[in-house]
């Protein structure tokens, strides 16, 4: 039993100590202890440095709109043979291949060239006899 008794008080003797050391901490009064804390100042960056603004290319001037040619309801005098539509279309395409392209000379004999297509075709249709 002597060795319970002493057991604990060599407990109590360091629990004791214990106490003792955490109550030399210095003591912060209570006025210390509500107070707000300090305020930080807050850095900023340095503003951010902008790149130059490069030069933009100049404007160009749109290209000028393609005009077309009238719309016929009917086609023009055109020959009644074959042959002379032939030599018609062959005229007409030396006066497109001269004329500038995209002018307005270009665009009515691309649609002279057409009509005069259709004209052949109606022709040669008319020649051939009906199947059956």
């Amino acid at each position: 039993m002597a060795k319970d008794k002493s057991s604990k008080a060599h407990y109590k003797m360091r629990k004791a100590d214990k106490v003792q050391k955490a109550s030399k901490q210095p003591k912060v009064p209570k006025a210390q202890k509500a107070s707000k804390p300090p305020k930080v100042s807050v850095v900023t960056a340095p503003p951010l440095v902008t790149t130059p603004q490069v030069a933009t290319a100049p404007k160009v001037a749109p290209e000028p709109k393609v005009t077309t040619a009238p719309k016929v309801a009917t086609a023009p005098n055109l020959p009644n043979t074959r042959e002379a539509l032939l030599d018609l279309h062959r005229d007409t395409r030396k006066r497109r291949n001269r004329a500038k392209h995209g002018s307005p000379e270009h665009v009515a004999a691309i649609d002279l060239l057409g009509q005069i297509e259709v004209e052949i075709a109606r022709i040669e249709r008319a020649m051939d006899p009906p199947l059956g």
